[in-house]
């Protein structure tokens, strides 16, 4: 894996990229002061993809791996919120981080920026409305399985893919099957 969290053969530019908001249950939470894809993605895999984790959702969203998988579509699988923002410390001397996710993703956000400048994704699968909203810039009502095209501009690159939105966080959204609606969408 070229990547960490992954298909097996990584072709830039890659079919899709799945975003997810931030680390699930049960993964590591630090900072991290520079952009590290391989430790990043790697946590991810762990929560997805570990045949012992028997939640509804992970076991849904394996299968969604293993359809891209079986149709030779190369993916990688990420986090939008990808460090903490410390905010001083709190009355036992630990640091602690905010509750305000938007702080989070403004100032981490250059780690995604680098990750799609790099893969240059021909679709994203954003998982849930902070993902959508927040980063993507996608505001008001859409629908579960729409496609927007997207572009980003910044000083480093310009790109467009068609972007999958969802309302519903990642584990929803494969817990109530959303995904199977989409997927033909990208084959």
């Amino acid at each position: 894996m070229l990547l960490g969290f992954s298909s097996e053969d990584i072709n830039i530019p890659i079919d899709v990229l799945i975003v997810a908001e931030a680390h699930g249950g049960g993964r590591e939470e630090n900072f991290r002061p520079q952009l590290d894809l391989e430790h990043e993605i790697a946590g991810l895999a762990e929560y997805y993809l570990s045949e012992s984790l028997q939640k509804f959702h992970q076991k849904e969203m394996r299968k969604l791996l293993r359809t891209l998988n079986d149709n030779r579509k190369t993916w990688v699988f990420t986090d939008l919120i990808k460090c903490f923002v410390w905010q001083g410390k709190d009355k036992k001397n630990n640091l602690r981080t905010p509750d305000n996710k938007d702080l989070a993703i403004q100032k981490c956000r250059i780690y995604l920026d680098e990750q799609i400048e790099i893969l240059r994704p021909n679709n994203v699968l954003s998982l849930g409305r902070t993902v959508t909203q927040q980063y993507f810039k996608l505001q008001g009502k859409f629908e579960h399985g729409s496609i927007h095209e997207c572009r980003i501009k910044n000083h480093a690159f310009n790109i467009v893919f068609s972007i999958f939105p969802s309302r519903n966080t990642a584990d929803l959204w494969v817990a109530n099957g959303e995904w199977k609606k989409i997927l033909p969408k990208l084959m």
